[in-house]
């Protein structure tokens, strides 16, 4: 596992964490985009 994909799985497992960070909100739009296709791919945004 590269580094990537170790921060991007603990950002999945900690999203709620994760979303209230000032860095969060700082990320790029392109950069949050792609983050957050990936997220619901993984099954982030299910209920």
């Amino acid at each position: 596992m590269d580094l990537e994909e170790f921060c991007f799985k603990f950002c999945i497992n900690h999203l709620t964490e994760v979303t209230q960070t000032t860095a969060f909100w700082q990320m790029d739009g392109p950069l949050l985009k792609e983050f957050i296709a990936k997220a619901s791919k993984c099954g982030a945004f299910k209920n």
